[in-house]
This record gives C-alpha cells, sequence and structure tokens, in this order.
C-alpha cells in the first residue's frame, strides 16, 4: 500500500502522512519535522509500547542521541497537542521501564479529514514574504497622517454617518493590535456598505486586511481583497497617496517587487514627505541590488522616526563594504532596539560574515537573554554548529526554530538538508520528492528563497541545481557575496569556476556602486568618515 496517500484518524487527530501534518479539526498541530516522525511512529505501533531505542533508530535513524533527547521530544509533542486543547494524557502515556504508547485507536484511509489540502513549502515561503517584510517594513505611519477632515462633513446629528464609522476605525487601526484591527475591518465594511466608493474607508480596509496577514498571522488571501480595495480607491482619485501607498503594501505583502516599487515610487511623486514610503521604497531598493538608491532614499528621511531605518542604513553599509561605518550603525541599532530581533539577527549574521564569531555568539546569546523568541537566532545558533561539524547541535537549534514557527522556510530546508546527509538513500529520495513537490522550484521573487534554495541543493550533491538557483538570486538582486562565502554548505561549489565567476560579478557591480556612492554629491558632509 502507498502509505504516501493515507491520512491516519486517531481519535480528534487526524495525520496527513504524505504533507507530514496533522490537525484537530481545522487547527494545525505545530510539529516540528522530528516531531511528526516519533508521533507517527507511535500511533503506527498502536496498541503497542515503542521503546526508547526503536524511537532512536526510526525517527532519528540511528543518530547517537540521548534518553533525554526522547524525553525531551514527548514533551513536545504534549506540548503541541495542549496547544490545539487536547489532553495528552489521552492519546500518549509512559510505559514504565519500555518507552510510550499511544492510547487511540488508528483508521487508516484515503479520504482527507478535517482540513484541505495545503502546500507545505508554497505556504511557509509566502509566509518567508511575510517575514522578509516584517524585518524592514512598518506602515504603521501611513496611519498616521493627517486626514483632512471637511467641517461640511462633520456629523452633529445623531445618525452614524460613513465620516463616522470611518474616523471610528481608524482609530481602532491606529491601537496595532490583533482586536482592534478586527474592529477596523468591521467598521470599515459598515461604512463601505453606506458608502461603497468611500475612498478613505476603501484605503483604511486595505490596510487593516494587509496588517491581518503581516502581522497577525491570518491567510495571505487577504491580500487579494486589500489589493483590490486600493485600486477601487486610485480609481476613484488617481491623485490619492495614501491609496498608491495601499497598493504598494499589499504587494509588498504579496511578494510582488516590482509592483510595490512602482506603488511606493508613485505615492512619493504624490506626497514627496511622506517619510514611511520612502523608508519602505529604500528597502525594497536594496533587497532589487539598487543599493546607491536605497541608501539616498534613506539619508533623505535619517531625522525621522521610521522604523528599523538605522537597520537599513547599517545593511546598505556593509553591502558597500563600509565595515567599520556598517557596525556603528548596527551597534546604534542595536542599543535602540534591544527588544528588536531582526536589528540581533542582522548584526549577528553581519559579524558572522566578518568571521567575527565570538561578537556574533555574545550578540545572539544577549538577545535570547532577553527573552527574544523568533526564529532567526537559533538558525543562525544551527549555522554555526554546522559550520563547526557539529550537526547534533545544529539539527537541535533548527528544531528549537521551527518550534517557534513551524512554517519558517529557511529552518525548513536547512533541517531537511541535514536530515539528508544522514539518511538512507530511500529516505533521500522522499525527502528530494517531498521538497520539490511542495514549492521549492517555484519561481521565486525575492532574492533570499532562492539562496536557501541553493543552500539546500549544495548539501544534497546537486551543485548544478545550486548554481542556477544563486544565479538566479543575483539576478532579482542579491549582492550579499560575504555571506554566500560564509555558509557552510557553499563550501563544495567554492572551486567550481561558475561560483568564483559569480562571487566576481558580485563583487563588481557593489565596487561600482560603491565608487559612485564615493563620489556622490548628495551625501552628507563627513558621512562616510567613522570618527565622524
Amino acid at each position: 500500500m502507498n502509505t504516501e496517500k493515507q491520512f491516519w484518524v486517531t481519535g480528534e487527530i487526524c495525520l496527513d502522512v504524505m504533507a507530514q501534518q496533522a490537525f484537530r479539526k481545522q487547527m494545525r498541530i505545530k510539529l516540528s519535522d522530528l516531531s511528526f516522525r516519533a508521533m507517527k511512529v507511535l500511533i503506527a505501533a498502536y496498541p503497542d509500547s515503542v521503546s526508547n531505542q526503536q524511537l532512536v533508530d526510526q525517527v532519528w535513524m540511528q543518530s547517537a542521541v540521548s534518553p533525554e533527547t526522547v524525553t525531551q521530544r514527548v514533551a513536545m509533542i504534549r506540548k503541541a497537542l495542549i496547544e490545539v486543547e487536547i489532553d495528552p494524557k489521552a492519546y500518549l502515556s509512559a510505559t514504565r521501564h519500555v518507552g510510550y504508547r499511544w492510547l487511540k485507536p488508528v483508521i487508516k484511509t484515503e479520504k482527507r479529514i478535517g482540513h484541505k489540502k495545503r502546500n507545505v513549502l508554497v505556504a511557509v515561503s509566502v509566509v518567508l514574504m511575510l517575514m522578509l517584510i516584517g524585518w524592514w517594513f512598518s506602515s504603521d505611519d501611513f496611519l498616521d497622517e493627517k486626514i483632512p477632515i471637511e467641517l461640511s462633513k462633520v456629523n452633529s446629528s445623531a445618525v452614524v454617518s460613513t465620516e463616522d464609522l470611518a474616523n471610528q476605525a481608524l482609530k481602532y487601526l491606529r491601537m496595532h493590535n490583533a482586536k482592534s484591527n478586527q474592529l477596523a475591518i468591521g467598521l470599515y465594511r459598515e461604512a463601505l456598505v453606506l458608502d461603497a466608493n468611500h475612498v478613505n474607508s476603501l484605503i483604511g480596509l486595505s490596510f487593516s486586511l494587509s496588517h491581518e496577514v503581516t502581522k497577525f498571522n491570518q491567510n495571505h488571501d487577504l491580500l487579494t481583497e486589500a489589493r483590490s480595495l486600493a485600486l477601487r480607491a486610485i480609481e476613484a482619485d488617481e491623485s490619492n497617496a495614501r491609496a498608491w501607498t495601499a497598493l504598494a503594501f499589499a504587494d509588498d505583502a504579496s511578494g510582488y517587487l516590482d509592483k510595490a516599487i512602482e506603488g511606493y515610487e508613485n505615492a512619493i511623486k504624490l506626497a514627496p514627505g511622506n517619510d514611511s514610503s520612502i523608508s519602505s521604497l529604500a528597502h525594497l531598493y536594496a533587497v532589487k541590488g539598487r543599493l546607491i538608491d536605497a541608501l539616498k532614499l534613506n539619508l533623505s528621511v535619517v531625522d525621522s522616526n521610521q522604523h528599523y531605518l538605522d537597520l537599513q542604513i547599517a545593511n546598505v553599509l556593509g553591502l558597500l563594504g563600509f565595515e567599520v561605518l556598517a557596525e556603528q550603525w548596527y551597534n546604534k541599532a542595536d542599543m535602540l532596539s534591544p527588544d528588536n530581533v531582526f536589528t540581533t539577527h542582522q548584526k549577528a549574521r553581519f559579524l558572522l560574515s566578518r568571521n567575527k564569531i565570538d561578537q556574533a555568539i555574545l550578540t545572539i546569546n544577549q538577545a535570547n537573554a532577553r527573552g527574544v523568541k523568533r526564529p532567526e537566532l537559533p538558525i543562525l545558533s544551527a549555522l554555526i554548529a554546522w559550520k563547526n561539524k557539529d550537526f547534533e547541535t545544529a539539527l537541535s537549534h533548527l528544531e528549537k526554530a521551527i518550534l517557534i514557527d513551524s512554517g519558517d522556510m529557511n529552518a525548513q530546508l536547512l533541517m531537511k538538508s541535514l536530515l539528508h546527509q544522514s539518511a538512507t538513500s530511500e529516505v533521500r529520495r522522499e525527502l528530494l520528492v517531498d521538497v520539490r513537490k511542495n514549492g521549492l522550484d517555484m519561481p521565486f521573487t525575492w532574492p533570499d528563497p532562492w539562496i536557501y534554495r541553493a543552500h539546500f541543493y549544495a548539501q544534497i550533491g546537486d551543485m548544478e541545481t545550486a548554481l542556477q538557483s544563486l544565479q538566479k538570486g543575483f539576478l532579482v538582486g542579491y549582492r550579499d557575496y560575504r555571506w554566500l562565502s560564509w555558509l557552510p554548505a557553499f563550501e563544495a561549489l567554492k572551486n567550481e569556476s561558475r561560483w568564483q565567476q559569480l562571487m566576481a560579478d558580485m563583487q563588481a557591480d557593489v565596487s561600482a556602486q560603491r565608487q559612485q556612492v564615493l563620489n556622490a554629491d548628495w551625501l552628507p558632509t563627513s558621512f562616510l568618515d567613522p570618527q565622524n
């Protein structure tokens, strides 16, 4: 029987064996790869117990792991069940002196129960896009724009007007939390019932829906409606800068870089003083490898209070090779935002790419001590361990990353590539089929996913696909050749002539842009002097 097509139903839990996912009704049970495999082994053995050694053999593929590792893995499974309101005691018990036993009977069926099929890596790649947006972009300042109030439209009666609804919705939207955002959506929808073409409500609802996805992790399908609303607002008033910004935000969140850039550019033409649009556009210029344009725009709003501005400047300076100055800006960003994981992550990555390993580890440890919980930090710790060929520790860190965010594409691919290296030939084939089938070959519009893809294929020995992926990343804007040179999986590529040519092409492009910056007349006096 082809178990890849089976669904296992046990109590309230449905396992999608092929997709390696588990659900309770419509709720996804957040299990890492190892946790899913461990639970599957336990369920498959029902009603018999499974010893610790059997779990090690079948889950860790006979790697040397301690009994404590098995205990911790079972604890993670129990925690995942509790998170979807399942009592783990009703499903899983410890068997004294033996191991563990699954308590619920199992039915295997071809019919999917309780949820719709999802394309795993397509979904996590969308999450990745949103994560990257979250690193650099915040539209909060768009919401703080002064929207002119026409006195003739001020409501002096007890009847609720369209303007009343829109103004109250904006107040909720500016609170920046999940509950208030939902209230804003409801009020904007009520306003549009009264007036289907009310421009401020179209814009506000567009922003609210984009926030639902980017800030509150809701279904990315909402971005389609957000974009449609922004287009309706533009159709009603082409000169409305906020409408263009809303459209750019929706495109930005959807990963449509070129469209987002066009939208922000239009918004800035209509409202040249919109610092938030300028900052967001500067970030996308940097993503596309337009480092001069990015730096120029960032410096034009350097005195504003834009989120991540110091970090954006540090990033561009680092890419351009202004090492000392970049580190100073990273330190400034870190000092002013000690709770910002994105600052910590970028600073640590910058230090690693300059082989300042101890400083990078210190930066990561300080963030961990502050209680920062994001997948980026354990991923960096995993790469450091990987670099030192400590694969067991690397896997442990990746498990932490996936436990924090099961949708993190980078963590998923790094985990699969490490498992591939120690797996049997049959399991290797299954891993590769699973990765390819579930979205790794999709045409990414952001550069970073091409690098993650290249890392995976380099690790499993497919150098041709790895090099092709790197080339595509370069073509869509990737310029951080120092980070590529540091990443452990690319060691095997460094003797390849195409790798050497790619690195030379990146360096040549960056060097040319650096020289233009040095000669720029728009650069503030003494800006490039680290002593300034």
